[in-house]
């Protein structure tokens, strides 16, 4: 059961479950923090399948940076590289 709650107003997380059937493996996670200082600006891929049937709001509040020890401090993104091929280009 999760147990954090986004640490400020002013993120704009996911709301509703994680879709698996999109078609996208992964999420890209950016972090934001830490809460008083500029942006860390780390990020990391995570698989959905491994993400616990919460809220997206829930899981983003359970996230730490592995660089600057952060919580809940995110910007989660879709994976487009994993469904576009940008080397392609516009033809």
């Amino acid at each position: 059961m999760p147990w954090r709650r986004k640490p400020v107003n002013w993120l704009a997380y996911w709301n509703g479950p994680v879709n698996r059937d999109t078609g996208f493996g992964t999420v890209i996670v950016y972090c934001l923090g830490p809460p008083h200082g500029p942006s860390c600006g780390h990020n990391a891929a995570l698989r959905l399948a491994d993400l616990p049937d919460w809220d997206w709001s829930d899981i983003s509040a359970h996230l730490r940076c592995t660089k600057c020890g952060t919580f809940g401090y995110v910007d989660t993104r879709l994976n487009w590289s994993e469904v576009v091929d940008f080397n392609k280009g516009i033809s």
